[in-house]
């Protein structure tokens, strides 16, 4: 980013996880607003499950993404949420 602010940086503080995140998206050559996205996606999940996502199993994003089909999100959402898991 050439203007040295990351619009994602909600606090003064980042997880390590989170900044690793944004890291290898910046580095794959993801644009800011779908680094965003994949950053939100994570976040949902972190929030549903309480907890960081490091500490989660393949099997807590399975049922996630099971949740996630239950409630009718749009399947953008569903889509998203798969890709970055």
């Amino acid at each position: 980013m050439a203007s040295g602010h990351n619009p994602m940086k909600r606090r003064n503080t980042m997880t390590e996880l989170r900044r690793r995140m944004l890291e290898d998206l910046q580095l794959a050559g993801f644009a800011l607003k779908t680094q965003k996205s994949y950053v939100d996606s994570v976040q949902r999940l972190a929030k549903y499950y309480k907890r960081s996502p490091d500490l989660l199993a393949e099997e807590d994003i399975r049922r996630f993404f099971l949740y996630l089909s239950m409630i009718a999100k749009p399947p953008g959402v569903l889509s998203l949420s798969t890709c970055v898991a």
